[in-house]
């Protein structure tokens, strides 16, 4: 059958060979220019359009490929398609507005009219381009839900590069392998093939135990009581920011000990289950009690708890989030969309340390395996999809690494105390006595 209906689109499209050349494009009528909602009104325009292009080609056979159709050809798709199929895809996800920001760009250097087999020609082009904008901090959303950023000085770095071109080959990717897409699949191009930019490799930096301490004592001097939590969470279970701010109660299987994430709550987009431990566990019955107390206020005032409804989908004492944000112990809880916001950088401020708090599953994986030793069970613990990135962090307490250098030390043993002193000069003395005084 030469037409059919995409079911995505919710239009009628025609595809059919003439002269060995493939022919795709929606059902519109060439006369009254009608787009078809029924097939019926879809074979009569199939027909009018394929009558439209053979009295073409017959009219000029000698310049058949030079002949300028208004009609969809082979690999001639518009680059919007895929991007737009992309952006239905993630909707769902917590990196929907990151996405909606790398499609916008993407379509405005291109053109949404771009067809897709043309875009690989102009990538070098768009990397240029992509250097020579300045570095932008997302800074919340207006009204109407658009993204507002703060333009800084700095230009755009090679990893932030790399994240739009990511977005770009995963829509060719996604939008070849859709279902509905499958009768076209031949004419839709390959993804790009670009090298990603080289960026250098951050090693991840376990935070010590007595600097976590010290975070503690921070996060109570800044009454943040709930990222204090979330932090003992985050160390002890090796959880995300993100994931952490999301657990609901219902996720948390109290008796097993363990939570259940959903496929939407993690950066993978696959769920997977979190062991808890003795401490996390204490820390989650302290979100709890906050959580009773946000149960006790919404059953007694209807209007507050519609507005938490509409807002957090709050209908049961289980919807409630783990991780609720309450300043100084006055108004109402509400549940963070995020931990390692502004509590977190007022803290690391105060101490005066610089980590970041991914820097929390780094001292997760590197403590477990120094305790277990088991690279396959991190690897399990942690959400990792691949090995390698486990390996990232565990190169500090690796026992393996640790039995191999000690081995060194025995098998040549060298006199250390037997070294001769150095010795200083008379002018650097008296500019070390200086400095001391």
């Amino acid at each position: 059958m030469s037409v059919y209906q995409n079911k995505q689109r919710k239009k009628w499209c025609y595809a059919f060979n003439i002269d060995s050349e493939r022919y795709t494009g929606y059902c519109v009528n060439p006369i009254t220019q009608e787009i078809a909602t029924t097939k019926r009104d879809a074979l009569k325009a199939e027909k009018l359009i394929r009558a439209e292009i053979e009295q073409r080609i017959i009219t000029d056979k000698s310049k058949k490929e030079e002949i300028f159709l208004p009609l969809p050809v082979a690999n001639s798709i518009p680059l919007i398609e895929p991007i737009t199929y992309r952006l239905e895809q993630m909707q769902n996800l917590a990196s929907f507005p990151s996405a909606k920001t790398y499609a916008k760009e993407i379509l405005e250097f291109f053109g949404e009219a771009t067809p897709m087999d043309k875009v690989e020609d102009r990538i070098y082009l768009y990397i240029e381009y992509s250097k020579k904008q300045n570095v932008r901090v997302f800074k919340g959303r207006d009204k109407n839900g658009d993204n507002l950023y703060e333009v800084k000085p700095e230009l755009r770095g090679e990893k932030s590069i790399n994240e739009y071109l990511k977005f770009l080959t995963k829509a060719y990717r996604e939008f070849k392998a859709a279902p509905e897409n499958k009768k076209i699949k031949h004419l839709i191009p390959d993804a790009p093939e670009f090298k990603l930019l080289k960026t250098p490799k951050r090693v991840p930096t376990p935070i010590p135990y007595n600097i976590t301490q010290t975070y503690l004592e921070a996060f109570d001097d800044a009454l943040h009581a709930h990222t204090r939590l979330a932090y003992i969470i985050c160390v002890q279970t090796g959880m995300r920011a993100k994931e952490c701010a999301r657990i609901r109660e219902r996720q948390y299987y109290e008796a097993e000990r363990y939570i259940s994430l959903e496929a939407e709550q993690t950066k993978t987009a696959t769920g997977r289950y979190v062991h808890v431990n003795d401490i996390a566990h204490q820390a989650l019955m302290e979100c709890r009690k906050i959580g009773d107390y946000l149960w006790e206020i919404l059953k007694q005032y209807p209007h507050l708890a519609a507005e938490y409804q509409k807002e957090y989908s709050i209908t049961a004492r289980g919807d409630i989030n783990f991780i609720l944000y309450r300043r100084k112990g006055t108004g109402v809880p509400r549940p963070v969309k995020h931990v390692a916001t502004t509590a977190w950088k007022t803290t690391k401020k105060a101490v005066g340390i610089d980590y970041r708090w991914h820097d929390t599953r780094a001292a997760f994986c590197s403590d477990t395996l120094g305790a277990d030793g088991d690279i396959d069970a991190v690897k399990k613990l942690a959400g990792h999809q691949d090995i390698q990135t486990t390996q990232k962090y565990l190169n500090a307490q690796d026992p393996r690494l640790k039995r191999a250098v000690n081995k060194l030390a025995e098998h040549r043993p060298l006199n250390v105390e037997a070294a001769k002193t150095i010795k200083i000069s008379r002018k650097v003395e008296r500019a070390l006595q200086q400095n001391a005084a």
